[in-house]
């Protein structure tokens, strides 16, 4: 089969943040981060292949409208000042690492880890 046809039934993004690990307001987060997830797909997406998907057509695109001004003036006011960059570099990794526990709760998760065995049978 020629990978460059499209499929009839495109895979369905899975309802991620419904099994992620929030220490507080669980309920809530999780809803915000679902919101967050389909108002992203249907940006790249559009309505259509979110239909397709058997995900809600009608979802705003609200979350990426939101965050690009504040990561415009972040990615300004971190070039632009002497030493931020530094300092940005060290924050992504601590909420980077926020964000792995996360997804995994308790459990240590290393990121790359899943494909250590690639480089062992190389």
């Amino acid at each position: 089969m020629d990978s460059t046809i499209p499929t009839r039934h495109p895979a369905a993004p899975r309802s991620v943040p419904g099994g992620w690990h929030y220490r507080h307001l669980t309920g809530p987060r999780r809803r915000l981060a679902r919101s967050q997830h389909l108002s992203i797909a249907t940006m790249f997406l559009g309505s259509g292949a979110m239909r397709k998907l058997g995900l809600p057509p009608a979802a705003v695109p609200w979350y990426p409208l939101l965050r690009i001004p504040f990561n415009l003036v972040r990615t300004v006011w971190t070039r632009a000042v002497p030493g931020q960059f530094e300092r940005a570099a060290a924050h992504g990794r601590e909420a980077q690492l926020a964000f792995i526990r996360t997804l995994t709760g308790a459990e240590s998760a290393v990121i790359g880890g899943s494909a250590e065995h690639i480089a062992t049978a190389a």
